[in-house]
């Protein structure tokens, strides 16, 4: 597994799949590196790019948080697959937003019987919106399973990378 942190890029030239991890950054346990944790050392079939830097820039700093935000929009753009989780000691509000963004572009490719199958979802249980990510997802794209923790959300990635 080879991880991308904010803000490096991937290589220009990549042979398997990028994955950006979506989620709490600000207020919340590093679910990334847990995540990432259960595919290290272990599986060379995936990217995943984390945009939980190792110091995050203060939010005052326009141009670092300018840079945040395009890194992330670009590798939501560009990733062949999103995982979204949602935990519970965070809002994710900006979360929930790209969350709807990517169910948007499911539905497109849904109705154009080109189905993507990029988005990936979980909520711990406690988030404190938990009642909206489900219904959301029921409402917009009922084929994807929203699971309820960390290693069932790695399972449905390696279960989709194969």
């Amino acid at each position: 597994m080879t991880l991308i942190v904010c803000p490096d890029r991937p290589p220009a030239a990549r042979t398997v799949p990028l994955v950006f991890m979506a989620g709490g950054i600000t207020g919340c346990p590093d679910w990334q590196f847990h995540f990432a944790d259960r595919f290290y050392g272990i599986d060379d079939r995936v990217m995943l790019a984390n945009p939980r830097r190792a110091v995050f820039p203060d939010i005052a700093d326009e141009a670092l948080g300018f840079e945040q935000i395009s890194w992330e929009c670009q590798y939501l753009d560009e990733a062949d697959l999103v995982i979204f989780w949602f935990p519970a000691a965070a809002a994710c509000i900006m979360t929930q937003h790209e969350l709807g963004d990517a169910l948007a572009r499911e539905r497109i490719a849904e109705r154009s019987r080109n189905p993507e199958r990029r988005v990936l979802v979980g909520v711990e249980p406690g988030y404190m919106r938990e009642f909206d990510v489900y219904t959301q997802v029921q409402l917009k794209c009922p084929w994807i399973t929203v699971v309820d923790n960390l290693y069932a959300l790695a399972t449905q990635l390696d279960k989709r990378i194969g």
